[in-house]
Formats: C-alpha cells, sequence, structure tokens
C-alpha cells in the first residue's frame, strides 16, 4: 500500500512536513523499491539543490509485511486559499517475478494564506508637504519561527524619509529582522 500524509493546511511561505507511508502487504518481498514524489509547479522540496518539482529515492528491498516511511519537507510558493495535488508513485520488483510494477497515489493538499501578513496604515488624505506617520505591521500568523528576514519597502517619488522607529538597517528603508517568533506581530513607524 502507498499513503500520503499531509496536515490539514498548509500556509504560503511556511515549511511543511509530507509523509509518504509505504506497506508491504504481499506475502513476498519487494525488490528494488524506488519512491517519487511530483509537486506542483509553485511548491518546492526543502534543501533541495535546486527548485525541483520531482524528487526520486531508491529504498532498497521491503520485506513482507514490512513498512516504510519517508518523510519530506516543503514549501509553498504561491497560491494563498488554494489546492495543490501532490503526487507518489512507487516502484518495485516483486520477488521471484522478472517485471517492475508500478502504483502511485495523489493527495490535495489545502493552501491557505502567508505565513507573514503585512500591513500598511496611512491616512485617508494628505496634502502637499504635509509630514504624514506611516504605521508598517507584519505578522507572523504561522507557529515557526523565521530568521534572517528582511522588509524593504519602495516609497513614491513624492515621499520624503524623515525618521522610523525602529530605524532602517539600510538606507531609509531596508529593516533586517533577525528572528521572527510565531505568531508574534511587531510594527514600524515611519
Amino acid at each position: 500500500g502507498l499513503t500520503l500524509i499531509v496536515p490539514e493546511e498548509a500556509l504560503v511561505g511556511a515549511p511543511v512536513d509530507v509523509e509518504v507511508e509505504i506497506r508491504n502487504d504481499s506475502g513476498t518481498i519487494l525488490k528494488d523499491v524506488g519512491l517519487t514524489l511530483e509537486l506542483p509547479q509553485d511548491m518546492v522540496f526543502i534543501g533541495a539543490t535546486n527548485e525541483r518539482t520531482l524528487l526520486a529515492k531508491q529504498l532498497g528491498n521491503l520485506g513482507a509485511g514490512g513498512l516504510q516511511r519517508e518523510r519530506f519537507k516543503l514549501m509553498v510558493l504561491e497560491g494563498e486559499n488554494t489546492i495543490k495535488q501532490l503526487k507518489a508513485t512507487l516502484a518495485y520488483q516483486p520477488g521471484g517475478l522478472g517485471s517492475r510494477f508500478e502504483k502511485s497515489e495523489t493527495v490535495d493538499l489545502a493552501v491557505g494564506g502567508p505565513a507573514i501578513q503585512l500591513d500598511l496604515t496611512l491616512p485617508q488624505q494628505t496634502f502637499s508637504g504635509e509630514e504624514i506617520e506611516v504605521k508598517v505591521t507584519y505578522q507572523n500568523v504561522s507557529g515557526i519561527q523565521f530568521s534572517d528576514l528582511e522588509l524593504e519597502l519602495t516609497y513614491p517619488p513624492s515621499f520624503a524619509f524623515t525618521s522610523a522607529v525602529p530605524k532602517p538597517d539600510l538606507d531609509k528603508n531596508v529593516w533586517r529582522i533577525s528572528s521572527l517568533e510565531g505568531n508574534k506581530r511587531t510594527e514600524i513607524v515611519i
């Protein structure tokens, strides 16, 4: 048997764990077992050397009645409030037979919103030359910690930066965020 186990929901930009369970319900050994996991274009394997959407693993032999679990760490790059389909394919050769067989399973992964939300608060009206206050609020709505983040603001040509709390780390528009705890909310006032 082949089973894909996914969480109830994944957030865009946050790691997600997927487990593939392989069971040999036959009375014979399965030889040269290979597992392939295929992702949609807007998902990636975390830790892969490039942004590939297909990962193949050779698992060796699986004894009669055996069970093996493989875990994968993935990330959704885009597609808020959508459903992503993952596909696992198991290739094997039953002991005593010369032919190879394949079995595939698909599973739907529900994708919610982004892991980090960003809000801008601006005055409804402004007059030329008037000093205004802009609030930038960012919040980690996931339960995990992010590190080494960078927030960059692009100002309109007529905007004259005077100050910000906290102060930018680079120029007048880049803040480096070394750590953002899960469920933490932070504000920048410009």
